[in-house]
C-alpha cells in the first residue's frame, strides 16, 4: 500500500494524508447496503491504521460512505430538536442547575417526579458541579444510546435506529 511512501515523506519532513474518498451509490446496490458500508468501514479503518504510523498522521473519513444520507438528515433534525429543547428552558445559558431545568421541563410537559428527574440530572451532570451543559444534555439524549424521553416529531423509525446502532458500534 501507501506505507512506504508515507515513510519516505516522513524522512523528508513531509506529512501525508490518507484519504479514502468513498461514497456508495446505494441506489444501485439495493439489498447490498450493509456490504457496501462494511467494505467502506474496513477501508476507513485501514486508512486510520496506516495514518497512525506517523506522529502527525491524518485520515479523512467521509461519513456518507458508511451511513445513509436519509439517516444523517433525520439525525440532524433530531439533534437540532434536542438542542433547541435545552435552549428553550435554559434561556440561552451555557449551563443550568437542577431546579431551573426541572421547572423548565415541567413547563414543557415533563411528567417525571422530582426524584425521578434528579436521577436523570445526576447522570447528565458529568462534571458533578450541580449543573448540566448543552453538551451534557446532547450526550445524554444521544439517540445512539437509546435514551429519547422527548417526544420529537423527527423521531427515528426502527430501521433508522438499527442503522444508527450498527454505525456507532463500529
Amino acid at each position: 500500500g501507501c506505507q512506504p511512501i508515507l515513510f519516505k515523506l516522513k524522512e523528508a519532513g513531509i506529512g501525508g494524508i490518507v484519504n479514502y474518498s468513498a461514497e456508495a451509490d446505494v441506489g444501485s446496490n439495493l439489498g447490498n447496503e450493509e456490504l457496501v458500508w462494511a467494505t467502506n468501514m474496513q477501508a476507513f479503518e485501514d486508512s486510520i491504521r496506516v495514518s497512525a504510523l506517523t506522529a502527525a498522521g491524518f485520515a479523512a473519513i467521509k461519513v456518507t460512505a458508511i451511513c445513509p444520507l436519509s439517516l444523517l438528515l433525520r439525525m440532524t433534525g433530531l439533534m437540532n430538536s434536542i438542542k433547541n429543547s435545552f435552549l428553550s428552558f435554559a434561556d440561552l445559558s451555557e449551563s443550568i442547575n437542577a431546579n431551573d431545568m426541572y421547572e423548565g421541563l415541567k413547563r414543557q410537559g415533563l411528567t417525571l417526579s422530582r426524584e425521578e428527574f434528579q436521577t436523570h440530572f445526576e447522570t447528565m451532570d458529568t462534571s458533578k458541579a450541580g449543573v448540566v451543559t448543552l453538551v451534557d444534555w446532547m450526550d445524554y439524549l444521544n439517540p445512539a444510546q437509546g435514551k429519547l424521553p422527548l417526544d420529537v416529531s423527527e423521531s427515528l423509525n426502527s430501521v433508522e435506529l438499527s442503522q444508527l446502532a450498527a454505525i456507532t458500534a463500529r
